[in-house]
């Protein structure tokens, strides 16, 4: 943030702002001060210097569950829910190398 630039006279204060946006390829903040307002007033508060950076793709195929796991899930939980729920477990990927994220310690 740009300290010059947040202690401008003319900067929105938070209290003031009644709708924020963020529109990706810009670095601004659009806002308005009431929902009654036609369009959206703009206010940049980066340093000049700031340069963003887009991390990428963070993954490249879904994560995954062992096929013991999916098939317990299937087993115990599938008769209990609602047919149109089921689909999803049964289309659910499988991955042999996947961790189990519950830790049962």
């Amino acid at each position: 943030m740009s300290q010059a630039r947040l202690k401008a006279p003319n900067r929105p204060k938070l209290a003031d702002i009644a709708q924020a946006k963020f529109v990706r390829g810009k670095h601004t903040l659009f806002y308005k001060t009431s929902f009654s307002e036609e369009s959206f007033m703009e206010f940049s508060f980066l340093k000049k210097s700031h340069k963003c950076t887009n991390p990428g793709l963070l993954r490249t195929s879904p994560r995954g569950v062992t096929a013991e796991k999916k098939k317990s899930i299937i087993a115990k939980l599938c008769p209990l829910m609602p047919e149109n729920r089921r689909m999803f477990w049964k289309d659910l990927s499988e991955d042999a190398a996947a961790e189990d994220l519950i830790d049962n310690d």
